[in-house]
């Protein structure tokens, strides 16, 4: 697993950093966000909706679970924080979220239990002051160690 940190010091520097990881995000490609609650995690997706479509407007899907953006490729946001157990992720239907060609996006994603993708990106977000963020982004491959 490769992976590179980043600091920021305001929303809109983390926005830059969502947008980089956004330009090589590609059909497919799952997303996994950990962090504590207000840590940013929305804040990132919501840079990455920037770079895919400026016009979306990004809510966090904490009460719906998922949320559907018509950009292209489609983009799949799960708010797994209010998740029961792994299980409703089948109710959901999950799976056939990450087989449906779009880009998953998944907050609290250490929540996804057994159902927890093998391959994809991982984004940590980690409050360091007020307004200041650590970022550390890694990618997973299904032939990585540890995947």
């Amino acid at each position: 697993m490769s992976q590179q940190s980043y600091v920021t010091n305001s929303e809109a520097e983390t926005t830059a950093v969502a947008r980089e990881l956004a330009a090589q995000l590609q059909s497919g490609d799952v997303v996994l966000f950990y962090g504590s609650l207000g840590a940013g995690k929305t804040a990132f997706i919501r840079g990455v909706l920037e770079y895919f479509d400026p016009r979306v407007e990004v809510t966090s899907p904490t009460y719906t679970l998922v949320n559907v953006y018509p950009t292209k490729p489609q983009i799949f946001h799960f708010d797994l924080y209010r998740l029961r157990d792994e299980n409703d992720l089948l109710d959901l239907g999950f799976d056939e979220y990450l087989d449906s060609g779009g880009i998953v996006l998944v907050e609290w994603a250490e929540k996804c239990g057994r159902f927890r993708p093998a391959a994809g990106y991982t984004v940590i977000l980690e409050i360091e002051g007020e307004t200041t963020r650590t970022i550390t982004i890694g990618r997973v491959d299904d032939d990585s160690p540890g995947a």
